[in-house]
Order: structure tokens, then sequence, then C-alpha cells
């Protein structure tokens, strides 16, 4: 079966389910309404949204994983995140050897599909289909064999059409978001797994506060924080610990308002924040070969240089430190406390 028939009947299944559903809520609740001039996008109550490479929201409750095993042997993990709010599927993805494959779902608060995407090996491979929250088709990118562009809606609902480039099914290219009601954030991101540091780390089998038998691996402080702070309530009973490393935390690139979901994904040269009310550039930052920010100027609205800071680059991303108190101690270039 081809991808493009397939593409095909899952838009098709997809156009059918969302009918489905407008159905059956109105069906429940008659005096509901969704008219696309009045769509529930742009409804302040449904702003607790965030995306796992476009899709989901801030307010996690938990995950949900089921395992099924296949007559081959292979271990199939199909993962649900759902709503802290209502207890709802955000949306649900398909592991096989710990890499993401096959089809993501995502899904709005009100039980219509949000996106649907196609995942190989760890690797965004097609964008198939995504809409809004009425159910109205939006256009999804040209994202097709790990090449191209997806289109996606910024973390506060004002832009449909923001956009992020994909070689190989990894982030590549430019990329424009909309970070604030009148802020948007350009420039091009590039996948480098060299640029990621590895922290010390345990991993921990150990029983957990329901007695079932866990294995999770820690970093040095978290490993202390959860298994020896003496103000955490909950006693674990270690079974083994040995030595291992963890990859840093994703982090947020502060200078520009945004994270990603993996540390590889960095942005690199120049990138710019531009005010959308008239279109000016009100500050520049470029970065090394590694996602460090290395020159941040901030303008004025004439366009002056209001103030200028320049930074050290590094070989690898800088890690941030935290004190015993949680207090930042400040960035750290391979072990070295830079300014």
């Amino acid at each position: 079966m081809g991808i493009s028939y397939l593409r095909y009947r899952v838009q098709k299944l997809n156009k059918l389910i969302m009918k489905l559903i407008k159905i059956i809520v109105c069906f429940l609740f008659p005096l509901c309404s969704f008219s696309q001039g009045n769509d529930s996008l742009k409804n302040k109550k449904w702003i607790n949204y965030n995306r796992k490479r476009g899709i989901g929201e801030t307010s996690i409750k938990n995950w949900e994983d089921k395992i099924n095993i296949s007559r081959s042997g292979d271990t199939l993990v199909r993962k649900f995140a759902r709503s802290m709010g209502t207890g709802e599927v955000l949306y649900e993805t398909s592991y096989i050897h710990n890499e993401e494959n096959g089809l993501e779902i995502a899904y709005h608060p009100n039980g219509m599909i949000k996106e649907i995407n196609y995942y190989l090996d760890g690797r965004l491979w097609e964008t198939i289909s995504r809409s809004d929250s009425n159910g109205k088709a939006l256009n999804p990118g040209t994202l097709y064999n790990g090449n191209g562009t997806r289109l996606f809606t910024d973390y506060h609902y004002l832009d449909l059409n923001c956009y992020e480039t994909y070689r190989n099914g990894l982030p590549e290219g430019p990329y424009y978001e909309q970070t604030g009601t009148s802020i948007a954030a350009k420039g091009e991101l590039t996948y480098k797994k060299g640029a990621v540091n590895y922290l010390p780390a345990k991993k921990v089998t150990y029983i957990g506060a329901s007695g079932e038998k866990l294995t999770g691996t820690f970093d040095n402080n978290s490993y202390e924080a959860v298994f020896h702070d003496p103000r955490d309530s909950v006693d674990y009973k270690i079974i083994a610990v040995i030595d291992d490393s963890v990859a840093q935390p994703p982090g947020e690139f502060k200078e520009i308002s945004l994270g990603f979901s993996d540390p590889a994904i960095i942005p690199r040269g120049n990138w710019q924040l531009i005010n959308l009310q008239n279109g000016k550039v009100y500050r520049s930052v470029n970065y090394d070969d590694n996602g460090n920010p290395v020159k941040v100027i901030a303008f004025k609205e004439n366009g002056e240089v209001f103030w200028e800071k320049k930074y050290s680059p590094c070989n690898k991303r800088k890690v941030s430190k935290v004190n015993p108190d949680g207090s930042l101690s400040g960035e750290f270039c391979e072990g070295k406390l830079t300014k």
C-alpha cells in the first residue's frame, strides 16, 4: 500500500471522525455552537497550550503507557498524554525500540483531532493533516519523506502558520514562531548531537511508592534529591545503583524565548525578535556553532542600539548549574564558570 494512498485514507478517516464528534457533542449539548467566526482558538480559557514538537499542552496530568508484544517479539509501546484539566487524551504516540514510529495523533481539548503526523525511527517523516478546534482543515506544510516545512500554531494560539524546516526528519533550516502577543522570533535551527553534554548520573533499581519494582536514570543532583534528601517523605528501597550518564536537559534559549524538546536542537547564526506592531527588529542574537549566544543587541524604536552584550563561545552547549538551595550558580563551559 503506497504512502499517498495511506495518507488519503487517513485524511478521509480524520474528516469522518471530526464530523462524528461534532454530531455527538451537539446532540449531547444542544446549545453548543461551533461557529468558525467564533473559533475556540480565540477562547482565552483554552490558552494552556504547549507543544511536543507542535502538539500538547502545558498541563499534562499523566502519561499512560500500554505495552504490546508482537508475534516476532518486538515491543510496541503506545503512550498517551492526558490533560490535567479534563483528563482527556491530548495526544497518542507509538514507540518501537524506544523510538517513535508510526502515527502520532494530537487532539484539541474538545476532542477534535488537531494533528496527524507520521514518525519513522524517531524522526518526523510526514505531516499528514492539521485542523483547528472546529474541525476546519489547516495547511500542515510540505514535510514528506523527512524533508520540507511543517506548519504549526504558536503557544498562544495567535498565529496558525508558524513554521519549522526539516531535513531527513530532523530540524534543519528556517524557523519562525510568534512568541507573544506582538513578538515573533525568526532564525535557523540545526540538529547537532555533538553539542550536547552528558552529565554524570546513577541508574537506580528501586521499589516505588506503590511497591512496584522500577528502574530509572537520574543525574547526580536528582539522585541525591530523590533518594537521600531528608525533606523527602517518600522512602524508596534501593535495590541496585550503577554509574551512568544522561544528556543535559533541553533548557530554554531565553534570549529568543524559545525551548525545544531535544537538547540537540539548537539555534544557529543570527536570530531576530520582531515587533509585529511596527515590523521592526528590537533584538538581534548571534549564536555560536553549539547554540550559545555570543552577541545580543537591543534596539530602540528608531533603530538605534539601546544596549549590546557579548559572551564567550563554547565547544559544547553551556550547562546551567544550581546550588543546593535551588539558586542558580551560573553557566559553565566544559566545567568552567563563564561570565
